[in-house]
């Protein structure tokens, strides 16, 4: 990220763009894939479409995530005054609604990381995620990450009720997401009078267990 405002503040950023082009093109040659060749076309001609027609607001705002990716989701989320499918925005729109879930309450961690922060071994969260006691989340085809919030930071184990919560959510139409939907949500048999806007997990903090049971077992039925 850095280097790309430090090309863009000394003029210099259309020799890094045509540097990064020829990367790609001679890496896309090399893999010897007509397939491959033209959607690396497409993809460049939809990047400069992206530089060229979006605020810069929204330009700055891409350089500021940490990869090509990041950076390209959060450009097309940005896209909504360009001639795009309604598909197409609610696909990015999707997307970018994960990555929020996934920062929500303090991030996640992988399951290294977990283990540093938690002292917790990776066999251990492997059991726990597989007895439904953690909740994980599978990303691509092989990494889990962990929501940190399911974690009470004083005894670094989880929140006192969290596995029976887990238990009461577990059906065939509930996968992770939609658990991780279901304790960042505000859930309206958790509302009080003092608060309409009550979420499962600030419900589970404050002790309200059994009430938490009772929305979750309710939650999607």
């Amino acid at each position: 990220m850095k280097n790309s405002l430090r090309r863009l503040q000394s003029g210099s950023s259309t020799s890094g763009a045509r540097e990064a082009f020829q990367e790609g093109l001679e890496t896309v040659a090399g893999a010897n894939d007509e397939a491959r060749d033209a959607f690396y076309t497409r993809a460049v001609r939809a990047a400069a479409i992206l530089a060229t027609q979006l605020p810069k607001n929204a330009v700055l705002s891409s350089l500021a995530e940490d990869n090509s990716i990041e950076a390209l989701v959060t450009a097309l989320a940005a896209a909504d005054n360009l001639e795009l499918h309604s598909v197409s925005h609610s696909f990015v729109r999707g997307i970018a609604a994960k990555r929020a879930l996934l920062e929500a309450e303090g991030g996640t961690l992988t399951a290294p990381e977990l283990e540093k922060a938690f002292g917790i071994s990776r066999q251990h969260i492997n059991v726990l995620r597989d007895q439904n006691k953690l909740l994980g989340l599978l990303l691509g085809s092989r990494v889990y990450r962990y929501p940190v919030w399911q974690f009470d930071e004083q005894s670094s184990r989880p929140l006192a009720g969290f596995e029976r919560v887990m238990a009461a959510l577990t059906r065939e139409t509930v996968d992770g997401w939609s658990k991780l939907i279901f304790f960042l949500e505000p859930n309206d048999q958790l509302s009080t009078g003092e608060r309409d806007e009550v979420t499962p997990l600030e419900a589970l903090r404050s002790g309200r267990i059994e009430e938490v049971i009772h929305a979750a077992s309710a939650w999607g039925a």
